[in-house]
């Protein structure tokens, strides 16, 4: 890489040796002093077109002023306007002092020297009309991108999102490319705008062969995608009949749906039975991600369709204290809430509903006091004594 910090020392050395101070030589130069003193401190370069100027006036050549480094012949190249070929080493070492147009002249003047590695190492100084003349260039020529989509990725990053929609696009269309094989778009997606990640999804999405009622293949996408955009198209597929009534299906989507669109679809799975709400095994990796209340309805309605949900202790963390509370109290209905349950239930639960639900239990007189001590830490001291004095008369 040229180390602009001797060049700057030179400029310094020789400023100093013509008894002229910064703001002088900026004024002759017609730049700012802090130009000037940006040059010296090795912060900046002057223009590769200022060169023979700055050296005229410092009264040296520009050789002397560059110096003997390897990379400043190539500089020297530049500054004579010579025509002699510039390698992609050379190109890349100096194209922190170049302007974007001379990067893009110079290799177009020198292609068939320069490699694709070498464009990538100077994309980061390349402005993105340049490189995307570059990057359609090198897929027209074939050879280099050659149907390899990470050549693109690596230019990617420094990419007009349009344009990287537009050369996308036309990778989509160019047979033999993309092969029906969402992949090579993943790999892509992490650059593009949302909205072009939405248009290329849904064509993918439409294409004979490309998503053939896998998920897995909108999963891939998703982490990309604007919510709103995955949520519509969930509910796209399922309304097709793409997702095939496994709710597995949409436990890889949830992390990156919104709250409300992922409710709506599990409410439609169990609606339409397309999953069975006997274990809850699928819905606990769903929790993390649906809204409280929506997972407290999902689990209410299952109870009362006549589901014998089991396995819920997992769940608790994710429901409302409120939707605890209709579920233990929708469990008592159905003879399916013990003692010996709530111990874990307790933490979740308003003290008062737990009194109340306790009460309840007892009355049936299959409890003894001892029955009541896991719960003892949840509830209040005047309520276990009327509990106790309860069960005391019944006995």
């Amino acid at each position: 890489m040229f180390q602009i910090q001797s060049v700057g020392k030179n400029i310094s050395t020789l400023r100093k040796s013509k008894n002229m101070t910064q703001m002088e030589l900026a004024d002759e130069m017609g730049v700012s002093f802090q130009a000037v003193s940006n040059w010296e401190r090795g912060a900046t370069m002057p223009d590769i077109s200022k060169l023979p100027e700055l050296a005229q006036k410092l009264g040296v050549s520009v050789d002397e002023l560059l110096g003997d480094e390897k990379e400043a012949e190539a500089i020297k190249k530049l500054v004579k306007g010579e025509e002699t070929e510039i390698s992609g080493e050379e190109l890349v070492d100096i194209a922190p002092i170049m302007k974007p147009t001379q990067i893009k002249k110079e290799v177009e003047r020198n292609k068939q020297k320069i490699s694709m590695q070498d464009i990538i190492a100077l994309a980061p100084f390349m402005d993105s009309e340049g490189l995307k003349e570059i990057a359609e260039t090198l897929l027209e020529q074939g050879g280099i991108l050659e149907g390899n989509i990470q050549d693109l990725v690596a230019l990617a990053p420094f990419m007009d999102s349009e344009d990287l929609r537009e050369i996308a696009e036309r990778l989509l269309g160019k047979e033999g490319t993309l092969e029906g094989n969402i992949q090579d778009i993943v790999a892509l997606a992490p650059f593009m705008d949302s909205e072009d990640l939405r248009e290329i999804a849904e064509r993918l999405l439409g294409k004979e062969g490309t998503l053939e009622g896998n998920i897995q293949d909108i999963v891939a996408l998703a982490p990309f995608m604007d919510s709103e955009d995955l949520g519509e198209i969930a509910e796209r597929l399922l309304e097709e009949g793409t997702l095939e009534g496994n709710i597995q299906d949409i436990v890889a989507l949830a992390p990156f749906m919104d709250s409300e669109d992922l409710g709506k679809i599990v409410k439609t799975f169990l609606a339409e039975d397309r999953v069975s709400g006997e274990n809850l095994q699928d819905l606990t990796a769903l929790a993390p991600f649906m809204d409280s209340e929506d997972l407290g309805e999902v689990i209410l309605t299952e109870l009362k369709d006549g589901k014998n949900i089991e396995n819920m202790d997992g769940l608790l963390q994710y429901l409302e204290e409120d939707s605890v509370t209709d579920i233990v109290r929708e469990l008592l209905k159905k003879g399916k809430m013990k003692i010996k349950n709530l111990e874990k239930w307790a933490s979740f639960m308003d003290e008062d509903v737990l009194g109340d639900v306790v009460e309840e239990l007892i009355n049936n007189k299959e409890y003894k006091i001892t029955d009541l001590q896991p719960l003892m830490q949840f509830l209040d001291g005047d309520k276990i004594k009327e509990i106790v004095m309860k069960m005391v008369k019944m006995e």
